[in-house]
């Protein structure tokens, strides 16, 4: 800082434009700084919270149908349209029902749907994320245990995607 001296006000003192101007500088620096460390932390988020939405719908689909299968009579779970619908028999709401599971793949985006004697509906799908089902297949282990094979995907971001392998046993 440097003394300036003004003869009949005395002496004053104040920074020197160089100075302001090094200041400025470095401030600028900073704030490009954080405004980076800002941007990309934000863009993590925003991917991370798009993975934990596509999880989440697949969880979601795997465990309702994982749940059914394990009320299930073993003799009653049948496997078709070449692996890529399931219909079983359950006990589970009081009354013998018949459930299936299929990939409807007519629409977009693909859901996997449940259908009874009440109706049909989309048990994947429901997000903030705009998700897709991609695969669903059903396999015989034998013994009445069923393969599920789920994979779901972002499709604003599709290589975001997620694949439930599962195995579920009926335990009538």
């Amino acid at each position: 800082m440097k003394k300036i001296h003004a003869g009949a006000i005395g002496k004053q003192t104040g920074f020197s434009l160089v100075e302001l101007l090094l200041a400025m500088a470095l401030i600028s620096v900073l704030l490009a700084g954080f405004y980076g460390l800002f941007s990309v932390s934000l863009r993590s988020w925003v991917i991370g919270n798009s993975q934990t939405e596509v999880q989440q719908v697949a969880r979601q689909a795997v465990d309702l149908m994982t749940r059914e299968i394990q009320y299930s009579k073993k003799e009653q779970a049948v496997i078709t349209n070449s692996n890529s619908q399931l219909t079983i028999q359950t006990g589970q709401y009081g009354t013998l029902q018949t459930i299936s599971y299929y990939l409807d793949a007519t629409g977009s985006p693909k859901t996997v749907i449940r259908a009874d004697a009440t109706g049909t509906r989309a048990i994947s799908g429901a997000s903030s994320v705009n998700v897709s089902v991609e695969e669903l297949v059903f396999s015989s282990m034998g013994n009445g245990t069923v393969g599920i094979r789920l994979t779901v995907v972002d499709l604003a971001r599709p290589g975001n995607r997620v694949q439930i392998d599962t195995a579920v046993t009926a335990l009538n």
